[in-house]
């Protein structure tokens, strides 16, 4: 691929870099730091999900407005699934959280600033300076990508349904999901929204995109990590069904046909 210009590209390459020095500083603070003044306000969780989606749109539609007629449709494609992804998160699952726990302000800002970051880097990276030859969408990196984004996608927004299918039957206490790919990891919905950014990395090949794979591995690797932790220390049922050592994203289970499946 070419570029506009050398510098742009040396600017947008330096945005990207700190991109993913970012995401290294989000990972220590959402797991050993921040716990301070900011902790005493929190925000819904409807609302805040509901924005942290809606941060993308504003630069993605302005870098759609703005395309120029050299662009094919691999730029539009690149385009198109990071606005499917967030009206999923903004107009869907932000409408379907049963309850739900507030979102301390200091991280619904920080998730705020970092979807709105990587908002305008996707989309004027890849609107304003990456081109595509014409073929792209048939090469076979393209093609595994848009599987693995279709793949990751489906994975994880079927998890969340599964999730909040078993909140809204069991108002009180912890129970563990069981079903679909719950069987055999720990967290589904996370593991397939890393996979869906992964086949978006592959898809789109430059260091944007690489750098918001990092970011949403970065994000949802503490949550994950909590969320065993939780399934652990909460449920009879993971002590008995949760391997003894297991890697947090894929975490194996044995079949225990003595289980309640709720």
């Amino acid at each position: 691929m070419d570029s506009k210009s050398l510098t742009a590209d040396s600017a947008m390459n330096l945005l990207s870099q700190w991109a993913i020095l970012l995401q290294v500083i989000d990972y220590v603070s959402i797991v050993n730091v921040i716990k301070a003044i900011l902790d005493q306000f929190s925000v819904s969780a409807h609302i805040a999900w509901f924005l942290f989606g809606i941060a993308v749109f504003p630069s993605a539609l302005l870098a759609l407005y703005g395309a120029s007629l050299d662009y094919n449709s691999a730029n539009f494609v690149i385009i198109t699934l990071i606005l499917v992804h967030y009206a999923y998160r903004s107009f869907i699952y932000a409408y379907s959280i049963k309850g739900g726990k507030r979102v301390p302000f200091h991280l619904f800002a920080l998730g705020f600033c970092n979807n709105f970051f990587q908002g305008f880097l996707q989309s004027t990276w890849h609107f304003m300076f990456a081109f595509y030859p014409i073929d792209w969408i048939n090469q076979l990196s393209s093609v595994i990508g848009l599987l693995l984004f279709a793949t990751g996608m489906f994975i994880h927004v079927k998890s969340d349904g599964i999730l909040q299918r078993l909140r809204r039957r069991h108002d009180k206490g912890y129970k563990l999901p069981r079903g679909f790919l719950f069987e055999l990891i720990t967290a589904p919905n996370y593991f397939g929204e890393c996979v869906e950014w992964i086949g978006f990395a592959m898809f789109a090949w430059t260091l944007p995109a690489l750098s918001h794979a990092c970011f949403v591995i970065a994000l949802l690797l503490p949550r994950a990590l909590q969320y065993h932790r939780i399934s652990v220390g909460n449920a009879a049922e993971a002590i008995q069904t949760l391997p003894k050592h297991p890697i947090r994203l894929f975490a194996y289970e044995e079949k225990n046909p003595s289980i309640k499946v709720h």
